[in-house]
């Protein structure tokens, strides 16, 4: 998928979006024609460090539901996981 509006940078998209109110208020202003899955599956989020082992955490997806959250780039060693949207 490519960006709706490349003139908002990828930062302030992680910024702007942290609820799913805000996520579907963000995708109005950008384009209306897209679905709020399309968006979230295109948005790439800031990275961060695993808080038990100091490790990157990677985005991964559960085989169970198909959603994305983030997980410890050391698993199986590192099982520290988080959700991507709290």
């Amino acid at each position: 998928m490519s960006r709706p509006n490349p003139n908002i940078p990828d930062n302030e998209i992680s910024i702007l979006v942290s609820s799913k109110v805000e996520l579907q208020k963000l995708i109005n202003k950008i384009n209306p024609e897209y679905a709020a899955k399309d968006v979230y599956q295109g948005v790439k989020p800031a990275e961060r460090k695993c808080p038990a082992c100091k490790s990157h955490l990677v985005v991964r997806n559960s085989d169970k539901t198909g959603n994305k959250f983030f997980g410890c780039s050391q698993y199986p060693t590192c099982t520290h996981t988080e959700p991507i949207h709290t």
